[in-house]
Formats: C-alpha cells, structure tokens, sequence
C-alpha cells in the first residue's frame, strides 16, 4: 500500500458540490470528525448518522491560545503537567454550541468543563534562531524547541455542583 493510497483511505476526498437542501448521509461520524480536522470545514449543523444528534462544540483557551474543540479531536497544546493516560480537566470554556444554539461566557462558562486524556508530552520541531550584522563579524545561532502535551477530548460535560458548594456562592 502506497503512502498516497493510505491517506486516502483516512481522509477520503471532500464530496462534490450539491444543492443546499440535500445532505449527505453516507458520510459517518469518524468521517466528518476527520473532515472538520483535516479541511477545517464547518460541519457542526450536520446531525451524526449513527445518532441523528447535532455535534457539540466548545472554544477553550490553554496555553494563551484558543482551539475550537468536539469530543474524539486530538490536539497539540502547550505542555501541561502529567503522565500519558492520565485525565486532565479543562475549565477555561469560551463558548459551547451544539448547531442549534451557542452559549457565550463572560468571560467563562462556569458550569461545563472538558475532560480530556494525555497522550503524549513531547518537543516541537528546532526552531533556529540566526542573527547577524553585516559588516561586523557578528553572528549568534540559537535553537529552540517548545514542550507541548499530545491531548485526545473525551467529554464535554456539565458541572455537578455539590449543594454546600452552591450556598457558599450565593452567600458571597
């Protein structure tokens, strides 16, 4: 199996063009996963053939940066601390949608977190820093490689709230 038929069979070519109001239901849901991954295309107002439900979707920031995340994407964030397979929790929600509606927080959403598993803690590629001036006989190279944690979303999922904890806000 050539390397070009391989990914192929992971990322099938995008469908053809079709009139607005047809749907194309053959694609499944790992398909459309890899889709809005790979050609960054908005598929969240297409409902899931296994389950007929919208997909969901969040904004969360990490590491100075904002991904817009669905359960099963694998991503690359700044290095967090722990162990491949151990679950982190990320709190920092910007936005959630599901296709039918969007829930904006100011500036968090307090009651929905995202679950997460780590799959790997690596270096980036070397990025080589030169600097030189000219005429001068000057020249300093540097390398540089930035940590980043390998992460797979497992949940979005509300907050469960203890009702101890609920008074305690209230009275504050």
């Amino acid at each position: 199996m050539t390397r070009s038929s391989a990914l192929a069979a992971v990322f099938p070519p995008p469908p053809r063009a079709r009139g607005h109001d047809q749907r194309d239901d053959s694609i499944d849901f790992v398909a459309k996963t890899l889709y809005s991954n790979v050609f960054g295309s908005n598929l969240s107002r297409v409902p899931c053939t296994t389950t007929g439900e919208l997909f969901m979707y969040a904004i969360i920031e990490t590491g100075g940066k904002q991904y817009r995340i669905r359960e099963g994407d694998v991503l690359r964030i700044e290095k967090v601390e722990g162990e491949p397979g151990q679950e982190v929790l990320l709190d920092r929600i910007l936005l959630i949608g599901n296709g039918e509606g969007v829930r904006v927080g100011a500036p968090f959403l307090e009651d929905v977190r995202v679950r997460a598993e780590i799959l790997a803690q690596r270096r980036g590629r070397k990025v080589v820093v030169f600097k030189f001036k000219r005429r001068k006989d000057h020249r300093k190279k540097q390398g540089h490689r930035q940590d980043y944690t390998g992460i797979r979303i497992k949940a979005i999922e509300p907050v469960q709230h203890s009702a101890g904890e609920g008074e305690a806000r209230d009275g504050t």
